[in-house]
């Protein structure tokens, strides 16, 4: 892991951030938007694995 963890997860959590935001202007200018939702939803699923591994490497 190039990243240490706690960075890893901010850095997650910024792009959540960003992907919901796209999936808000898609939505606002009628665009489809399942992939940029499928995308978000993974991010998410990585945001909760990488918190759990963070938790367990605390102790």
């Amino acid at each position: 892991m190039s990243e240490l963890p706690k960075e890893r997860l901010l850095s997650l959590r910024e792009k959540i951030d960003q992907q919901r935001n796209t999936i808000e202007a898609l939505k606002r200018d009628g665009h489809e938007c399942a992939d940029a939702e499928r995308q978000l939803r993974h991010m998410l699923a990585e945001l909760r694995t990488s918190e759990t591994v963070a938790r367990r490497m605390q102790g």
